[in-house]
């Protein structure tokens, strides 16, 4: 379980780290003005990239159960977890909300 957290955090920094040379290549890419032999070979050059390069291929997982479905973006928490830290009272400002 944990080796996967690591290969995410892996994958992140590696993007992090990259990206300053994607940016300009993304850029020209788009470029409509630049000649489109030229756009063909950085498309290829982008496209060689390593797979673990890309930030998609990284999945959010919950810092306390390392649960890769169901993370809330805001807290990095799966729902279960969210749901006992908010019964609990570990988390300000939670209410249960049920009428």
């Amino acid at each position: 379980m944990w080796s996967k957290k690591l290969k995410d955090k892996k994958i992140r920094q590696s993007y992090n780290n990259k990206e300053f040379r994607t940016l300009p290549l993304l850029f020209l890419m788009s470029n409509v003005s630049v000649d489109s032999a030229y756009r063909f070979g950085l498309s290829k050059k982008f496209l060689s990239f390593n797979k673990n390069f890309f930030k998609t291929q990284a999945k959010n997982r919950c810092t306390v159960s390392l649960r890769s479905r169901s993370p809330l973006r805001a807290f990095r928490l799966s729902r279960i977890v969210f749901r006992g830290f908010a019964s609990s009272g570990a988390l300000l400002g939670i209410k249960k909300s049920s009428w």
